[in-house]
């Protein structure tokens, strides 16, 4: 049986746990088999496709050496439950802020009630901002348990059509990367090699970075706006940005968070199923977003 001298490889701040019967520890490279045969015997997704999802976080664009994507509920060396997320250490108003994008919860029914014991853990990092993004309606209950609060509920369906009085939005294609400060430039840098499509936005001398994600099917083709690196200009352009993008991107609509645009003309707002929650002792919900998060890396 695992004990609390076990020697495990450990996330920075993440001290292991144990009682008599169980250990809590930070989950391992070599755990990701292990994790994906207990995510699929407890849901209908396959282990291979549970493994590559895995190994997409542990290896995103952005990771560092470091491996930090979750923790496991260890049980005689056999995985019984596993809390996983994404990380990300970004720069907020010259500050670093270290993210986590809660992804996966799964315990198996014979330790279920270690399963509040497992999320304490996992929360108990420190420093941390946490995000959920796509919770079921059971765990956005227990998130909300652990005083996850609401950032975003709603979604804004907005048409491209063009406005008489509205400034005209252009589109600066040329040495993307060049033409972005610090640290912009790194946001950019991170999620190129991922699903999203990036574009900079230029109207009366301001620029906005604009980060989404496309989804070409037809009739209902759109671009999920993820991130505005200018939110005010994003918003007071919001006719002519929609109009430039969805030409750029040939879709049909732009789907943005309500909370980034408020009401707009020719649009339409799309309640979430779950809404998108956070938890942090240093940030609020200005500051949050989905990128950096499983979102960007699975192309939700």
């Amino acid at each position: 049986m695992a004990s609390s001298s076990q020697t495990v490889p450990q996330v920075a701040g993440f001290q292991s746990a144990a009682s008599d019967s169980l250990f809590i520890r930070a989950a391992t490279e070599t755990d990701v088999g292990g994790v994906a045969a207990l995510v699929a015997d407890l849901s209908d997704r396959s282990q291979a496709v549970m493994q590559s999802r895995l190994e997409k976080i542990v290896h995103a664009p952005w990771a560092g050496s470091e491996v930090d994507y979750g923790c496991v509920l260890d049980v005689g060396g056999e995985i019984a439950g596993f809390i996983g997320w994404t990380t990300a250490t970004r720069r907020l108003r010259g500050q670093s802020y270290k993210f986590r994008n809660m992804t996966t919860w799964f315990v198996r029914e014979t330790h279920r009630k270690a399963s509040l014991t497992l999320a304490r853990k996992a929360l108990s990092l420190p420093n941390s901002t946490f995000t959920v993004l796509s919770a079921t309606p059971v765990a956005m209950k227990l998130w909300k348990y652990f005083d996850f609060q609401t950032f975003e509920d709603g979604i804004r369906i907005v048409y491209p059509a063009p406005s008489l009085r509205g400034k005209r939005v252009s589109i600066v294609a040329d040495h993307l990367a060049d033409s972005l400060p610090e640290p912009l430039r790194r946001v950019h840098i991170d999620h190129l090699n991922s699903p999203c499509c990036q574009i900079c936005l230029e109207c009366e001398g301001e620029k906005c970075l604009v980060i989404g994600l496309r989804k070409a099917r037809r009739p209902f083709s759109h671009t999920r706006i993820l991130y505005a690196s200018n939110r005010d200009f994003f918003a007071r352009h919001i006719r002519g940005v929609a109009l430039a993008l969805c030409r750029h991107w040939r879709v049909a609509t732009l789907r943005v968070e309500s909370r980034l645009v408020g009401r707009v003309p020719f649009s339409r707002l799309r309640k979430l199923k779950s809404p998108l929650m956070f938890r942090s002792t240093s940030l609020s919900a200005d500051d949050m977003d989905a990128l950096y998060s499983e979102v960007v890396l699975m192309g939700l």
